[in-house]
């Protein structure tokens, strides 16, 4: 199985409100699997920089 997020595992409680609910699936998803943690900008938004120029996105 293939898990893809952009947020981190400190990030989880923004989705699972209950804290107990948040370490189990983040122990089950997690547990026998291997983590790749890649911390680069998205292809995206690199289109869309490239594409508006210097217009601030921020």
């Amino acid at each position: 199985m293939l898990l893809y997020t952009n947020l981190s595992f400190y990030r989880c409680g923004e989705i699972f409100i209950d804290s107990v609910m948040k370490a189990e699936m983040t122990n089950r998803l997690i547990h026998k699997s291997f983590v790749i943690n890649m911390k680069s900008n998205s292809y995206r938004m690199k289109e869309i920089k490239a594409l508006l120029g210097d217009f601030n996105l921020e």
